[in-house]
């Protein structure tokens, strides 16, 4: 799809020490599966989009990207050509990233979920991104019912994400806070805050109740050990990075 796009930089202040401000770069050299740009240093798993300027002021995404190798002079890039905004009412573009294309990295990462056991771990976590926009915890509850997933996985946080263009969860389990691109599901930060862990929500802080399995899944309903199962979220994907296509659904907006 092509998707029509005015650059502009957002400026949002993050307390911890991992740059998450938009970054712009010219690709340097590609194929049809990975692009280098001059970007030294950055984090593996960090994502973002690339866009060809096609007249005046106007420019199209054309791919995803994210970060798997960083030196420091340079890094190299994935290209994942999905969609990252779904739009069926604009045409279509088989365009490949070519030298000159635009690297936008961080895109998104603004737009914020936390994910915790309680009311107060949220609110610590929430001090690491001042004047983020911050979705709140409800949204993602009220997904995770209506869809019948009270024990989300990888899949349903990242298909939430890309519904509602989430870049960042901040999973808050074992006194830390796990900063996690939505893209790439890697954890490009760690800090460590405080708060009561004897208080614990299931499947997280939310004032969602009963969110319930479809009959038939005999799967696990409760997330019995929070910490544990936040962290073995997280590590699966770092263990076990294969790709993965996803199917995607229209969700309803959250106004």
């Amino acid at each position: 799809m092509v998707k029509f796009l005015v650059i502009f930089t957002i400026f949002v202040n993050f307390v911890f020490g991992f740059d998450m401000q938009t970054q712009k770069f010219v690709v340097s050299g590609s194929d049809e599966k990975f692009c280098d740009i001059y970007a030294p240093s950055l984090n593996i798993g960090q994502s973002g989009i690339v866009l060809h300027h096609y007249s005046n002021e106007n420019y199209v995404i054309i791919g995803q990207v994210e970060v798997i190798e960083s030196s420091p002079t340079s890094s190299k890039l994935k290209i994942n050509y999905e969609d990252i905004i779904k739009q069926d009412a604009l045409p279509s573009m088989k365009r490949k990233v070519q030298n000159g294309d635009i690297v936008i990295l961080n895109h998104l990462y603004s737009n914020v979920l936390i994910v915790s056991p309680n009311f107060e771990g949220y609110k610590q976590a929430s001090k690491n991104f001042e004047h983020a926009n911050i979705l709140h915890p409800d949204i993602m509850g009220a997904y995770l019912k209506i869809t019948n997933k009270p024990t989300p996985n990888q899949q349903d946080f990242q298909e939430f994400a890309k519904a509602q263009n989430v870049g960042i969860f901040g999973f808050v389990f074992d006194k830390k806070l796990h900063i996690v691109d939505a893209r790439s599901f890697k954890t490009l930060e760690i800090v460590a805050i405080e708060y009561d862990k004897k208080e614990v929500s299931d499947p997280f802080y939310t004032n969602i109740e009963d969110i319930k399995s479809m009959i038939y899944d005999f799967k696990s309903t409760k997330v019995t050990n929070y910490d544990e199962y936040y962290a073995k979220l997280i590590n699966k994907k770092e263990e076990n990075d294969s790709s993965r296509t996803f199917e995607f659904f229209k969700f309803f907006s959250w106004n």
